[in-house]
């Protein structure tokens, strides 16, 4: 599970699992209504994760609307971790968007992706 939470309120980043092969960094803007989530997943497996940001939604009215998506940069499933763009095939790796599931909870905002093998991906959130 990984933990982030506004920075004013002093919490600090933390996960209760081991490192590697999924390593991240957590932001959040200026307006602290938008969290960025950066993983690269150094592995070709597909990793399931679960996540929680700490009082995201405290002051966020109750019927606000959370976006929630995905850029995610990754080979595609059997192609090998060096995959390059070429001449002869520009797009062999091409950044995606995609969905995020999300489950409010009081003045916390969790969360559930499947981190593809082989990938980079900002994933934001928008209360």
């Amino acid at each position: 599970m990984f933990s982030y939470a506004r920075a004013d309120k002093s919490h600090p980043v933390s996960t209760d699992a081991n490192y590697g092969p999924l390593y991240w960094a957590a932001t959040s803007a200026n307006n602290s209504s938008s969290f960025f989530l950066h993983i690269a997943n150094t592995d070709q497996a597909t990793v399931p994760l679960t996540g929680t940001i700490r009082d995201a939604l405290q002051g966020a009215s109750k019927t606000a609307s959370i976006q929630a998506e995905a850029t995610i940069l990754a080979a595609s499933p059997g192609q090998p971790y060096n995959l390059t763009n070429d001449l002869e095939t520009p797009e062999a790796v091409a950044p995606t968007t995609r969905s995020i599931t999300i489950h409010p909870d009081e003045n916390d905002l969790t969360f559930n992706l499947t981190v593809p093998g082989w990938s980079y991906g900002v994933y934001r959130f928008t209360v």
